[in-house]
């Protein structure tokens, strides 16, 4: 899932690959990234620069002012497979790390955090009852949902 907001950045929740070999495991992620373009981008960087002092936080390319610069909170899929209930965990960690995105949003509320247009949803782990039926998807048809 991912929302494009003013200032030509865009926040990411979800799966990523990280090398080109299929057989590593995918991260589970949340990320903020600036376009080189953006005139917001000094004050953008600024607080990806503070955010990533953060242990948990990584920051890739903040330096390069011709790169698209963007900071990451994440977990290989593999460290939730040891959990007894790793989709239970993989989810708790979306939620926790939409708070921390709150927390940030509220520290530093001068960046452009509104979104433009449309949260754009793909398909998302299921939710199922205790009999594996299925509750819900999280899956629109039409994978926009207007905001």
């Amino acid at each position: 899932m991912y929302a494009q907001m003013p200032g030509q950045w865009w926040c990411g929740l979800g799966f990523m690959l990280n090398t080109s070999n299929l057989t590593d495991y995918p991260t589970v992620y949340l990320t903020l990234e600036v376009d080189p373009k953006s005139q917001r981008r000094s004050a953008i960087i600024e607080a990806m620069k503070k955010i990533c002092k953060q242990p948990e936080w990584k920051g890739y390319e903040l330096d390069d002012s011709k790169a698209w610069s963007r900071m990451v909170l994440g977990r290989s899929l593999q460290s939730f497979l040891a959990e007894e209930d790793h989709v239970a965990a993989i989810q708790n960690f979306f939620r926790e790390a939409l708070d921390e995105l709150s927390e940030i949003k509220n520290q530093y509320p001068l960046l452009p955090w509104a979104t433009v247009g449309a949260v754009h949803i793909a398909p998302t782990i299921a939710s199922v009852d205790d009999d594996d039926e299925i509750l819900s998807s999280g899956y629109e048809s039409d994978n926009l949902v207007t905001v």
